[in-house]
């Protein structure tokens, strides 16, 4: 999926404005990460929940569905302030970051989408 929506971005804009938005997710996100992570160990759901939807928009404009649903299930989940289930939510999250990572990286450093 994610293929899919760099390429109707690229229609849409071009590669030098793609290549842009994934060099600025993916600086980004791990920090946005290690904010959620503390933010969780401190117990601030209501920041915690603003971050996790910032990045829900990112995952959205990236064409990343199961990163958005993580997104959107930390936020969900910052309302009942479980600090296991955000844990398990945060991880899985993580998870699925490290899968799409590579594939973002690749199409910054050859400037193609394949």
């Amino acid at each position: 999926m994610i293929k899919q929506q760099l390429q109707q971005l690229e229609r849409e804009t071009d590669l030098e404005t793609v290549l842009e938005v994934i060099g600025i997710f993916l600086h980004s996100a791990p920090n946005q990460l290690n904010q959620m992570d503390q933010l969780k160990t401190q117990g601030d759901w209501k920041r915690l929940s603003s971050i996790a939807h910032a990045m829900k928009g990112n995952m959205a404009y990236l064409g990343s569905k199961e990163g958005w649903a993580q997104c959107a299930h930390i936020e969900q989940t910052c309302l009942t302030g479980s600090a296991d289930d955000v844990h398990q939510a945060l991880s899985a999250l993580t998870e699925q970051l490290r899968q799409e990572f590579p594939y973002l990286q690749q199409v910054l450093d050859t400037g193609h989408i394949s």
